[in-house]
């Protein structure tokens, strides 16, 4: 669907949300915006008449939201705008589907985030995580395997196999968007 993508207000400059009418989805909901072979997740806001009216007042003017045709708009701030290579003042092509309540899309949504420390907290999180789950699971080890030295040595490259290759899936996961 075409969009005619506005800017968003100066004091949602940091904030984590894009706000369009259609598609209709419940307001809060992990969504994925594409345009090209560009994608961010991001959480949505749905835009009601008080909120083009506010929307509107605030612009003093310069660039309004039309009261009565507001279902092919999509306001974003200027991070998600330049991840997906669009600009404002444009109208452009966009696929918006929503990603569900999955926790990869929630950790796809926090890294993408413009605010540097949800993105810092979520990649801090996930270290922790990957840290504890390593340090339980080479804990465990020896108490599965026994005194057989051989079956030790057998979980313990297991183990770490499982580990390396959690650590590169998570750090994939946290790779932030790009802004070039």
């Amino acid at each position: 669907m075409d969009y005619d993508v506005f800017m968003a207000l100066h004091e949602e400059a940091h904030s984590g949300w894009v706000w369009f009418k259609t598609p209709d989805f419940p307001s809060r909901t992990l969504v994925r915006i594409k345009h090209s072979a560009r994608s961010v997740t991001c959480e949505c806001r749905i835009l009601d008449d008080r909120d083009v009216a506010h929307y509107n007042a605030e612009t003093h003017g310069k660039r309004t939201i039309d009261p009565n045709a507001y279902g092919d708009v999509l306001i974003a701030n200027d991070w998600y705008r330049t991840a997906l290579g669009i600009k404002a003042a444009h109208r452009m092509p966009l696929t918006i589907v929503s990603v569900g309540d999955c926790p990869w899309h929630a950790l796809r949504a926090a890294c993408h985030n413009p605010n540097p420390m949800v993105r810092l907290a979520m990649r801090l999180g996930v270290l922790g995580a990957w840290l504890g789950i390593g340090g339980v699971l080479f804990a465990l080890v020896p108490i599965i395997g026994g005194e057989d030295h051989g079956r030790l040595r057998t979980l313990n490259l297991w183990s770490e196999l499982f580990v390396v290759v959690l650590g590169v899936l998570l750090g994939w996961g946290c790779r932030g968007i790009k802004r070039s």
